[in-house]
């Protein structure tokens, strides 16, 4: 496999920091 591209990679971090902001915002955090 080819190695991710560096984008890719931020673009994936990215989404997970939203989801765990989301997560927080649904517990009421």
């Amino acid at each position: 496999m080819n190695a991710p591209h560096p984008l890719t990679i931020s673009l994936g971090e990215v989404i997970v920091n939203r989801d765990d902001v989301n997560a927080l915002a649904g517990k009421g955090i």
